[in-house]
């Protein structure tokens, strides 16, 4: 278990490569395994906050991601969505779309067909306001 105030540092050297882009399927796998973690520990004090700590983290590495150039369309769906307060299944409310497809774009696979430029316009009107 991650401990202390360095928790938070520990974490930004596990999901930053050389060039301090996240890594956000490492991150994704920690909040994973924290999560599972959480439900085996009897509801730990410690499990969840560093769960807490691993999901803050997670927000905060993504929206950096998400603006820079190289930004994946998965980045910049989680963090226009999470800026706007909705959840996976909201987001797919507001494309037509099932909640398992936010998941799979927000981890990096492709949309099917023409959703690329539909889940691109949702992201610009998040991003309007």
């Amino acid at each position: 278990m991650l401990r202390g105030s360095g928790r938070i540092c520990v974490i930004d050297r596990w999901v930053c490569d050389k060039s301090d882009r996240p890594d956000d399927r490492v991150l994704r796998r920690l909040e994973a395994i924290t999560a599972r973690a959480l439900r085996t520990s009897q509801n730990s004090p410690g499990v969840i906050k560093s769960l807490a700590a691993v999901r803050r983290r997670y927000d905060e590495l993504m929206t950096r991601a998400a603006a820079t150039p190289e930004a994946t369309l998965g980045q910049r769906l989680y963090t226009a969505r999470r800026r706007a307060n909705l959840t996976a299944a909201e987001a797919a409310a507001a494309l037509g779309a099932p909640t398992d497809l936010i998941i799979a774009v927000e981890s990096e696979t492709p949309p099917p067909g023409d959703m690329r430029a539909r889940i691109e316009e949702v992201i610009a009107e998040l991003n309007a306001g």
